[in-house]
């Protein structure tokens, strides 16, 4: 681990007989970041990638990915990776999309989630955890797994109301949503977030409920309140398209400017840490 971790930022450990977490640099593929964007494979990363992943499929595991940025477009039309890194990181996710048993991401600031699909089949997903730095108001999630299956069951998602923080000089962490109270789901599956996907864009008030816990339910003037039918169509294209190409068709009828990738702005602006707790269980009714 310690070899990879030094030379290019990512690495893979055992979290238990059968389950591995494996760990990528994302960041080496960010719009802005100059450094890398004529490299084809920036520290090995993407061949390691694929080797890891193999090793994990061969060997029977499972594989939770970790990443900070995820592939595929943020809100309005921004492709947060360059390209080619976008292209191929989707090709190796589909590829071993029977061992990956779920993806990790921050980077955005929101609560939401991304899917992959192949042949028209939802077989992949990745859940994006809102930030502690502010742009809206800070979140910290739990999240609930079958330790036999590694199946992810729950999600309980906390926010730090700053409005209230500010005026008692006091951090109280609330508990703002459990996804399958919330969403009416019994497992969090490719399958089950599809049918998610499905409620956003026909129910207004199932597609409202996502919309406020997508900004970890902020107040304010400068926070939007509403969302208007290209509105809502952006954010759900930017959750089940991940490549180019798809996305641009799934905006169409919202616009034609197609997509720009995260090239002209700082990094500063976009710097965030993510905070995540995974509890195991092997009951449904139990936190260990």
């Amino acid at each position: 681990m310690s070899v990879k971790l030094l030379w290019g930022g990512y690495y893979t450990v055992s979290i238990r007989q059968g389950l591995v977490a494996v760990v990528l640099n994302t960041n080496l593929y960010y719009g802005s970041n100059k450094v890398t964007a004529d490299i084809s494979d920036h520290a090995g990363q993407l061949q390691w990638f694929d080797k890891v992943l193999k090793q994990a499929a061969q060997n029977g595991n499972k594989a939770y990915v970790i990443a900070h940025i995820p592939t595929g477009m943020q809100g309005k039309r921004v492709l947060m990776m360059r390209p080619h890194f976008n292209k191929r990181l989707n090709e190796l996710i589909i590829k071993y999309k029977n061992t990956i048993a779920a993806m990790f991401y921050g980077h955005q600031h929101t609560d939401t989630f991304k899917l992959w699909y192949d042949q028209g089949e939802p077989v992949a997903f990745g859940l994006i955890a809102p930030s502690i730095t502010p742009t809206h108001n800070p979140g910290i999630r739990l999240l609930r797994y079958d330790r036999l299956t590694f199946q992810l069951t729950d999600i309980w998602q906390y926010y730090l109301e700053l409005p209230d923080a500010n005026s008692k000089s006091k951090a109280q962490w609330k508990l703002q949503y459990k996804f399958s109270e919330a969403y009416g789901v019994h497992e969090i599956s490719s399958t089950s977030l599809a049918q998610l996907v499905s409620n956003l864009e026909k129910k207004t008030d199932v597609f409202m409920k996502y919309f406020r816990y997508n900004i970890v339910s902020a107040k304010g003037e400068s926070v939007p309140t509403s969302c208007d039918t290209n509105c809502r169509r952006l954010y759900i294209c930017s959750i089940k398209e991940v490549d180019v190409d798809g996305y641009n068709k799934c905006v169409k009828p919202v616009t034609s400017n197609g997509f720009r990738h995260r090239g002209n702005l700082p990094w500063s602006f976009y710097f965030l840490f993510t905070t995540i707790i995974v509890s195991g269980s092997i009951s449904k009714n139990q936190f260990l």
